[in-house]
């Protein structure tokens, strides 16, 4: 691990999700000192093992002298998580979240917040961490009012109004895309090992045309490969072409005639807004992690000033 005084960090803030854990170490200007990954997802730890896995990750980053602020958003905040952050309602700022809880520590040397989700009572709708996220862009856009995309396992679709979350819409599209890769007929066919851009275009292109064909066109990829021998292995750009195309089109009521950012991995946010081009549209991709940090620098403040459940 790197060499670090922890008297130059401010506070540590971590996303910690259903599979992954990311840390970042930060100082007084809100700069990143240091970031740390992990695989010790949510779903991966006892209830009674959250404090002692964070401790281990930051050991080197914390003092006997003082209390380092610790501030946490995503599924460690659910009911199967280190605690309950009860959910905020929409519309709703996240640049102030409310319901922020302090689990009790064993470890002197830190203090920890963890930050509340969304939910929409109709249709029902729930997010947690991708709410930090989007403060984090409207930390930079504070007026914003337009679509946001944050694509991933569960993609989110957010309607936001001079920096309002008004309402907002989930679909499982990666969720769909690991299934049908991994689980279904489409194993025995696609090339997992490659990817050909072209190919993800077309499936766009197709599904853009026809989206009411979508699950003709995904049994038609093993279709093809039994009935053509000369075809070579469709790669899963395939279906990620068609899959991606079609949340785009299912989330026109969020984008139409709005600007629109996409907050994701730099590589499947490129998709999405290459996806967009097909609608002759112009989104614009924002870093993820900088909107993540953002967001728990904005919400670092607010956690320690906050009466805070425990």
């Amino acid at each position: 691990m790197e060499n670090i005084d922890s008297e130059t960090i401010s506070f540590i803030a971590a996303d910690w999700g259903t599979t992954n854990l990311r840390i970042w170490a930060i100082d007084v200007n809100g700069d990143v000192i240091c970031k740390r990954t992990s695989d010790q997802g949510m779903s991966m730890v006892e209830p009674d093992g959250f404090e002692s896995i964070l401790v281990k990750l930051t050991e080197d980053l914390l003092s006997n002298n003082w209390v380092m602020p610790v501030v946490i958003c995503g599924m460690v905040g659910s009911k199967n998580g280190w605690m309950e952050a009860p959910y905020e309602s929409v519309p709703s700022n996240v640049s102030k979240p409310k319901r922020i809880v302090s689990p009790k520590t064993k470890d002197p040397r830190i203090s920890v917040k963890i930050l509340p989700g969304l939910k929409q009572r109709f249709p029902e709708d729930v997010m947690r961490g991708e709410e930090t996220q989007i403060s984090g862009f409207l930390r930079n856009n504070p007026n914003f009012s337009g679509c946001l995309c944050l694509p991933g396992t569960h993609t989110k679709w957010v309607a936001v109004e001079n920096g309002l979350v008004e309402r907002f819409q989930t679909s499982i599209t990666g969720e769909m895309y690991n299934i049908l890769s991994r689980y279904s007929i489409l194993q025995l066919t696609l090339d997992m090992k490659s990817w050909d851009q072209q190919e993800f275009l077309d499936s766009v292109q197709e599904i853009t045309k026809s989206p009411d064909l979508l699950l003709s066109m995904l049994f038609r990829i093993r279709a093809k490969s039994l009935l053509i021998a000369t075809v070579a292995s469709p790669t899963t750009a395939v279906l990620s072409g068609l899959l991606i195309g079609y949340d785009v089109l299912s989330a026109k009521y969020f984008w139409q005639n709005r600007p629109i950012y996409v907050l994701g991995e730099e590589k499947l946010a490129n998709l999405y807004a290459d996806a967009f081009s097909f609608q002759k549209i112009d989104a614009t991709v924002f870093n993820v992690d900088q909107a993540t940090v953002l967001g728990l620098i904005s919400a670092k403040k607010i956690a320690f000033e906050l009466n805070t459940y425990s």
